[in-house]
């Protein structure tokens, strides 16, 4: 009998290695997996792992490792089937918060993404993704996150979900030293000591993998494929110039770093992009997908068109349009790093990743996905005066530096009788008056510190408080108050 099952199993197990797929089911419990517990606003899904989206719904994940043949290479992970039973209602889960570095300080609340949370979409919109795919100690290892749990935002329902997955996986092939999955569906790697100057990436190739390109620094031009659909991180190397069939929706972080790209081009056959003015739009124009980080100097503003309405994610990353953007009155969305700019060497007196100077002609303040202008409180924003107090009381907008040119000094901030300024790491107060109470509260109104002092002057070490921005109200012995913003 143990002979027999040994020979079932074998076979099985032959039969997996041929058909190139590991199957399995993930299968949580409440209250042995993950825990929900409720609070005054909000609630909190107790577990080991999250999302890690700042002003998310932060949702409990789960990661599994799988251990390979060193030949093979990941196609997918697909979910092959989910049996969804609700768990939860009236629930609004908690938002994703920065983490606070071991022995850091305070960090300022995250608001609630309202893009997110008013949407009746699936959160977190997946159910399983490969975050890792890597060789340890000579074993090939790829880890899956899994996600169990589904939130309605807009309905505050939790849904626990069982799931079925396939982890799809085929051996590798070269074909004119350029390595491909057996399938042809994903291009591997592109050898670094190929000498062309042109590459024709061949049609049914849907994934460009991390770094496919990356080292070869001899390759200029590549036309991509009408297949497709994915193009992850760091993909390629150096070239000056693309040619796009199709834009995919899936976009990994910096694929052009390093590249000096003056312009884009698209061929006659393209589905779903065209080029203005050399900038990549959808074909309706209403998406701005890609600007080419070479196209403009430091110092030059770039004007994007009227009828945009969407600046899809990193659209302008790796770009040197330090000088500022213009926005459209058109545009309702921003997407998360939209303007990671390139890094400037420190000594040009740059050396930052924001945008300077934003101009936001829309009287409605767009949506905001994620961070899209890389710490917005160092930048300058000029809106419509007839829309200052909206965009000076709503989430993100209003952390900027300036908006229209009233908002926050780096270093002092006064009035005819007190000053506020911070120096060497210490918070300064002065006053012609005796003060008698200082209060120190983030851009969310959450008091940070409160302290009676009963004189003329004051002093904090800053160590004390939270990086960026700050709201100082200084109340006088004669009950006359004032409110400062700083930047620490």
């Amino acid at each position: 009998m143990k002979r027999y099952i040994l020979t079932v199993l074998l076979a099985l197990f032959l039969c997996a290695v041929h058909a190139q797929v590991i199957s399995g089911t993930i299968r949580w419990e409440e209250n042995v997996d993950f825990s929900i517990q409720t609070g005054y606003e909000y609630a909190h899904i107790l577990s080991e792992s999250y999302t890690e989206e700042v002003g998310n719904p932060e949702i409990p994940c789960c990661v599994k490792s799988f251990v390979l043949p060193n030949d093979v290479v990941v196609t997918a992970i697909r979910i092959t089937s989910v049996n969804r039973r609700l768990v939860g209602e009236n629930l609004l889960i908690v938002p994703v918060q920065y983490p606070i570095p071991v022995g850091g300080g305070y960090s300022s609340w995250v608001e609630p993404n309202e893009w997110v949370y008013d949407s009746p979409n699936p959160f977190p919109g997946r159910y399983a993704e490969i975050i890792s795919d890597r060789v340890d100690f000579g074993e090939h290892i790829v880890s899956v996150s899994f996600y169990p749990l589904e939130y309605i935002p807009s309905e505050r329902k939790l849904y626990l979900c069982d799931l079925s997955f396939s982890l799809e996986y085929s051996k590798k092939v070269v074909i004119d030293d350029i390595t491909f999955s057996a399938d042809g569906k994903m291009l591997i790697k592109y050898p670094k000591n190929k000498f062309d100057e042109e590459y024709v990436v061949p049609e049914g190739v849907e994934i460009i993998d991390s770094e496919a390109f990356y080292d070869n620094w001899h390759l200029k031009s590549i036309i991509l494929p009408l297949s497709l659909k994915e193009i992850r991180s760091f993909a390629f190397g150096s070239l000056s110039s693309i040619t796009w069939k199709h834009f995919p929706e899936s976009i990994g972080s910096y694929i052009f770093y390093g590249n000096e790209l003056l312009t884009f081009h698209v061929s006659e056959n393209s589905d779903n992009c065209i080029l203005v003015d050399g900038v990549l739009f959808s074909k309706d124009q209403k998406t701005l997908f890609r600007f080419p980080n070479k196209k403009m100097d430091l110092d030059e503003k770039y004007e994007i068109p009227e009828g945009t309405e969407v600046i899809f994610k990193r659209a302008f990353e790796e770009s040197e349009i330090y000088g500022g953007v213009i926005l459209p009155s058109s545009l309702k969305l921003i997407e998360d790093a939209a303007f990671s700019l390139r890094d400037i060497i420190p000594t040009s007196g740059y050396g930052h990743r924001w945008i300077f100077n934003v101009t936001c002609n829309a009287l409605t303040p767009p949506i905001i996905v994620g961070d899209p202008f890389i710490d917005s409180y160092y930048v300058n924003l000029l809106v419509p005066e007839e829309s200052f107090d909206i965009y000076r009381n709503t989430r993100y907008w209003k952390d900027f530096y300036s908006i229209n040119g009233t908002g926050i000094k780096s270093n002092q901030v006064g009035n005819s009788i007190s000053k506020v300024w911070i120096e060497s790491g210490m918070l300064y107060l002065k006053s012609d008056k005796e003060v008698e109470t200082i209060e120190i509260c983030d851009t969310n109104g959450i008091c940070i510190w409160n302290e009676y002092i009963n004189r003329k002057v004051w002093h904090l070490v800053t160590s004390k408080l939270p990086k960026g921005l700050l709201l100082v109200k200084v109340t006088t012995i004669d009950g006359n108050q004032n409110t400062f913003k700083l930047l620490n």
